[in-house]
């Protein structure tokens, strides 16, 4: 079988994603009540975070799996 990488953008664009499609399911913040787009705001933040940690890692070691 093949193996098959996905790039930067595809992951980032994965992440932001799932990240709406769970904030819209799943509803964080839910005790915030009408500031809950800050909630939103925040976790789609800390979530382009950690996209940027993983892809310097990726970056720094390219043959390496991301398990």
């Amino acid at each position: 079988m093949p193996k098959i990488k996905i790039d930067g953008f595809q992951l980032f664009c994965m992440m932001i994603i799932f990240m709406f499609g769970s904030n819209l399911l799943i509803i964080i913040g839910k005790g915030a009540k009408q500031d809950v787009w800050i909630v939103n705001l925040l976790s789609t933040l800390f979530g382009c975070l950690l996209y940027f940690v993983y892809v310097s890692l990726f970056k720094k070691y390219p043959d390496m799996p991301m398990t």
